[in-house]
């Protein structure tokens, strides 16, 4: 199994601070460092899900964006976000050329498009993508922020609960609606979730992305593939800041549920 993933690149840090008074100056909380840490999110965070599942040496992966998202926390509270965007874009032609030349001198079983809206696509670039996708013979999976009509044509599109493709697929093109608790849609079927104590849920989608890919391309199943995104993705966030699942995690969940 080998899967090209494509996208925006997004640095998770957490930081960590207690708040114990309030600033004299202002009617702020001071805030005593504790500690940081930083995850991949965004494409990297499907890269290194499937990392996980499959083997890194059968996952491409070219990222045409770099940002940071850094969160600020007090006492386990979040308090407030510092985003800075596409502070690492590359040459996205450049990126379009490597990305077209691996797929004529490799095939991989799946091209997954993590789209953020950081810059790695273009229209072009998108409708370029599909149609390599449509020749070769690859299921293309897109995740995005906006601009879904651009990989009109794709195998499957994974909008989440409140966002709209803003056209209507055909037979040949799937919706996997992500509804977080509740589970995912399959083409308009409810594909029921499992009950989490959610602490975190950033790169919950991520999660999902790549765990549903591994198991479609193992079973050739939608309704498979959601059930196991929607347990991967759950396990995902009974932990703070973007979490990759193991199979180790995900056999001792599953004897978990057994004994439910």
């Amino acid at each position: 199994m080998k899967i090209l993933v494509i996208g925006d690149h997004i640095h998770d840090v957490y930081i960590f601070h207690t708040a114990s008074r309030i600033c004299p100056e202002a009617p702020v909380p001071v805030l005593v460092y504790e500690g940081e840490k930083m995850c991949d999110g965004g494409a990297g965070l499907v890269r290194n899900q499937l990392l996980v599942l499959i083997g890194g040496k059968d996952v491409e992966y070219f990222a045409g964006s770099y940002s940071t998202k850094e969160r600020i926390f007090a006492d386990g509270h979040l308090v407030c976000r510092r985003d800075r965007d596409s502070h690492g874009a590359v040459d996205i032609r450049a990126l379009e050329r490597d990305v077209i030349k691996f797929l004529k001198k490799n095939k991989p079983d799946a091209i997954v498009a993590s789209d953020y809206g950081k810059g790695t696509f273009t229209e072009g670039f998108a409708n370029r993508l599909v149609q390599a996708s449509k020749i070769l013979d690859i299921p293309l999976f897109v995740d995005a922020k906006n601009h879904w009509s651009w990989y009109r044509g794709a195998f499957a599109f994974f909008p989440n609960e409140k966002e709209k493709l803003g056209f209507k697929p055909t037979k040949k093109e799937h919706v996997i609606q992500k509804l977080g608790a509740k589970g995912s849609m399959v083409d308009g079927h409810l594909i029921a979730g499992y009950r989490r104590d959610a602490r975190d849920t950033t790169g919950a989608g991520d999660i999902y992305l790549a765990a549903f890919v591994v198991e479609y391309l193992q079973t050739k199943s939608l309704t498979m593939a959601a059930l196991f995104g929607n347990f991967v993705a759950g396990a995902s966030v009974e932990y703070v800041g973007t979490k990759v699942i193991t199979p180790e995690i995900i056999k001792m969940e599953r004897e978990i549920w057994r004994n439910r």
